[in-house]
Order: C-alpha cells, then sequence, then structure tokens
C-alpha cells in the first residue's frame, strides 16, 4: 500500500478530516490531499510527525513490508532522507 493510502486509512480510523489531521501536523488541507493521492511525498520532518502522531513507525509509512505496530525506531533527519531516497529509487 502507498504512503498516501497509509495515511488516508490511519487519518479515516482516527476519524480526523484532511482540514483536522492539516492542523496537526502543520499542512493545508490541499497538500493533506495530495499527498493522500499519491502526487507528492512529504518532508522527512513531517513523515516523523506523521508517524508519531498516529503512533507507527516511518517504516510502517514508507515500506510494504513492516507492520503498522512494528517496534517505532526513530530516525535521525539524514537516515530519514536516505530511507526517502531508496524508496524513490524503487518506484
Amino acid at each position: 500500500m502507498s504512503f498516501g493510502k497509509k495515511l488516508q486509512e490511519l487519518r479515516k480510523t482516527k476519524k480526523l478530516s484532511q482540514t483536522d489531521l492539516g492542523e496537526i501536523i502543520g499542512l493545508s488541507t490541499k497538500h493533506i490531499s495530495k499527498v493522500e493521492n499519491d502526487k507528492l511525498l512529504p518532508h522527512s520532518s513531517t513523515i516523523k510527525k506523521i508517524a508519531e502522531h498516529f503512533n507507527t513507525s516511518v517504516d510502517y509509512l514508507l515500506f510494504d513490508d513492516v507492520p503498522k505496530n512494528a517496534d517505532l525506531k526513530r530516525f535521525s533527519d539524514a537516515e530519514l532522507i536516505d530511507l526517502l531516497g531508496q524508496v524513490e529509487n524503487l518506484s
């Protein structure tokens, strides 16, 4: 499942609107919509905020083979940027 679809599923599970989520993580509703429709991937710091808000891991958000409640490893910005590069190379 794509990052955007995972975000949408997490948001709906918490019964949040795109506007609500945007206010929580600091993005516009339009930006949330583009992310959920896989038109863009948010900045690494935003991905970390999303993972923390939904109490899941960055790994779960970025990769297909990671369970939702996997070990909640915290990544440095440099590690996260490297992981994002790996995801983009897979596309």
